[in-house]
């Protein structure tokens, strides 16, 4: 259902609770919320994390700008922190809990964390 939605490319913060697909809605990319800052996944049954589905830049190089991350009660969420990274090369924050499969987590897995980047 929510992939017959299309929301505004100005569109800068998110919030999905409760979906219940393991795939994120295919709106979910960079040629279609090129303004988006924040992005919050709770209480899912989100399995596969590809937020571009064409690619992480597109034909201008333009990149995600998405400086803020939460991702809460996703149990079967397969991701690795060093790609994300990658991915949304200008986060800043993040708040993480109850992502059990998330590979190369920099903190603990068994409760709630919140990440900065370094400020140098």
């Amino acid at each position: 259902m929510l992939d017959r939605l299309l929301p505004p490319p100005s569109l800068q913060e998110l919030y999905l609770r409760r979906y219940r697909h393991e795939i994120l809605p295919k709106w979910i990319n960079l040629k279609h919320l090129s303004s988006l800052q924040y992005l919050c996944l709770e209480d899912g049954d989100i399995s596969n994390f590809e937020i571009s589905s064409e690619s992480d830049q597109d034909s201008n190089g333009t990149t995600w700008v998405i400086e803020g991350l939460c991702l809460k009660f996703m149990p079967n969420l397969i991701l690795d922190w060093n790609v994300l990274l990658k991915d949304m090369s200008i986060l800043r924050y993040s708040e993480v809990s109850r992502c059990f499969n998330l590979k190369n987590s920099p903190f603990p897995l068994d409760k709630p964390a919140v990440w900065k980047k370094n400020q140098d």
